[in-house]
């Protein structure tokens, strides 16, 4: 099947309000990957006049869709959104969705060819880095939220089946002890919870789940075995970088890759070579 891929990009204030960064996050997305549907999704009531007049200036099919306020209160807030059936439904006309935040940045359109690849989700590489300046370290897994791919059908299917994920006691002994996802550490309320027979399968885990949602889409859904196919770290330092960029460039042959994330925040005298702003 053709992919049928949307764009969609969260937003919390009016265009006006936008700081430099986020006006060339914004820009760029359009001007590389405007051929496809944009959708804007925010709370109620946000005034996106300026948005939508940018997008259809430079010839962009864009619409807007809000959900609660809740859901953009905080860094939790959006990640129940991530984890909400309602959002990927209202994506359900297309097979694919491409996360973009105004922190990410595209260099050139792969969109098409990265949905043809088969994986169901797809974000920077994780990178176990002890010395806490994410300049180097192991490549640890897969899952960076701020600009991913993820297959709306797959996601879709995790969110309603009854197939139950690991149990608590895997989850903690597997998370916890290993230390490759230490948001997990925060979903121990969760997993006592499954223990003492709340319902435990992907809907109600998701329901529940308090840590990090890029945390779940990228280890907890593909280690509870269900048919959800994540990226190898590989492919996902093709896709995108975000801590490490230069030792990821190095990684990947000193290409870039299709996105980034959070230029400005990880290293950003190496994306001078890269990005204007």
């Amino acid at each position: 099947m053709k992919p049928n891929p949307v764009v969609s990009i969260p937003v919390y204030k009016s265009f006006d309000a936008l700081n430099g960064t986020e006006l060339v996050s914004f820009q760029r997305v359009l001007k590389i990957l405007g051929r496809y549907p944009i959708v804007l999704f925010g709370p109620p009531g946000l005034d996106v006049r300026g948005y939508l007049a940018h997008a259809s200036k430079a010839g962009c099919e864009a619409r807007y869709v809000s959900f609660p306020e809740s859901y953009f209160a905080d860094i939790s807030g959006y990640s129940r959104l991530m984890l909400s059936a309602d959002f990927y439904r209202m994506h359900e006309e297309y097979t694919h969705l491409l996360l973009y935040q105004l922190d990410a940045y595209v260099f050139s359109d792969e969109l098409e060819t990265w949905c043809s690849s088969g994986y169901d989700y797809i974000g920077a590489p994780w990178i176990e880095d002890k010395s806490g300046r994410h300049l180097s370290g192991a490549l640890t897994g897969v899952g960076n939220g701020g600009f991913c791919l993820r297959n709306v059908d797959a996601t879709l299917k995790v969110l309603s089946t009854k197939r139950a994920m690991k149990s608590a006691e895997q989850l903690s002994a597997e998370y916890l002890d290993r230390g490759t996802l230490r948001s997990a550490r925060r979903s121990l309320s969760v997993m006592i919870r499954a223990a003492t027979g709340w319902k435990n399968n992907g809907k109600y885990f998701a329901t529940g789940y308090v840590g990090n949602e890029d945390a779940f889409w990228g280890a907890l859904v593909p280690e509870s075995r269900y048919p959800f196919n994540v990226a190898p770290v590989e492919a996902a330092t093709r896709f995108s970088f975000e801590v490490a960029p230069r030792y990821l460039y190095g990684l990947n042959q000193n290409r870039l890759p299709f996105g980034c994330h959070a230029w400005f925040k990880y290293e950003p005298e190496f994306w001078r070579d890269f990005i204007s702003w």
